[in-house]
């Protein structure tokens, strides 16, 4: 390669990388000035150290079921989740090094088998340079949309989610602080929903792994729900990967009140060549 074009090929990838901490720096800003809500139950997922490559693409499918749950509804127009069953294609692009983005395209069908379109959210993900970082990572994703009052009273929608870990050996420990903001709505308020996932796996060959996998909801942050009314959810889980095939497999019991009895839910990671 000349040195005029490994030149071209160094500012290309500056301004790459320049443009996604900006874009990641002005959502932040419209995410902590904005009001609070609920994610969409669309994803449920602990983040870890992956992250797509530069102009790699790929493929998650995020399927979730509910055998056991609520069936009234909390507001009018609310789709109670009761064999409620989701999936959501997720198509993500690597941008530049440790930066890539994401589409997420979620639908459901309800308990008596109607199919609805949950339209359509955009996410940004960040992860530091694990190289630098090892054995621990972190990273930051911002995500934010559109969601139907099937699924929330709060029609737009953002989501700040750290995520740090611990990978050595076998061992695998994650956590992922949450910060739901609702940019319309009757939530609309300052003051973000704060949710917590952490997981715990170990491998117990090349392929697999087993752990378990905790969501909790404890609602806005300078007024937290107590305990029965807050949303704990434990599951038990299998992780399967080979050649970048990957499957999340796990079912979820719900611990509280205010949470659904049984989940169960899947990921199915598949890397995409053009």
């Amino acid at each position: 390669m000349r040195i005029t074009d490994q030149v071209a090929s160094a500012n290309m990838s500056y301004r790459l990388r320049e443009c996604a901490r900006r874009g990641v720096f002005a959502l932040c800003l419209g995410a902590f000035f904005c009001p609070p809500a609920l994610a969409a139950p669309d994803e449920i997922q602990v983040y870890l150290d992956d992250i797509r490559e530069p102009g790699e693409t790929g493929l998650e499918l995020h399927l979730n079921y509910v055998p056991k749950g609520r069936r009234t509804p909390d507001y009018p127009g609310e789709i109670p989740p009761y064999h409620v069953f989701r999936a959501m294609p997720e198509i993500s692009l690597g941008l530049a090094p440790n930066w890539d983005v994401g589409l997420y395209l979620p639908f459901q069908t309800s308990a008596d088998g109607s199919l609805y379109s949950n339209t359509a959210r955009l996410r940004l993900k960040y992860l530091a340079p694990t190289q630098d970082t090892k054995p621990f990572f972190w990273g930051v994703n911002l995500e934010a949309g559109y969601v139907p009052l099937r699924v929330s009273e709060d029609r737009y929608v953002a989501e700040l989610r750290g995520f740090t870990g611990y990978r050595n050996g076998p061992w695998l420990l994650a956590v992922n602080p949450i910060f739901g903001f609702a940019l319309s709505g009757p939530d609309k308020s300052s003051t973000p929903d704060l949710n917590l996932n952490f997981k715990v796996a170990r491998e117990i060959n090349d392929d697999w792994a087993l752990g378990f996998e905790h969501y909790a909801g404890f609602g806005r942050i300078n007024k937290m729900s107590n305990s029965s009314q807050q949303d704990h959810v434990f599951y038990l889980v299998a992780d399967f990967e080979r050649k970048g095939f990957g499957v999340n497999f796990g079912i979820g019991r719900g611990l509280t009140n205010a949470s659904d009895d049984w989940v169960v839910k899947a990921i199915i990671s598949i890397p995409l060549k053009w």
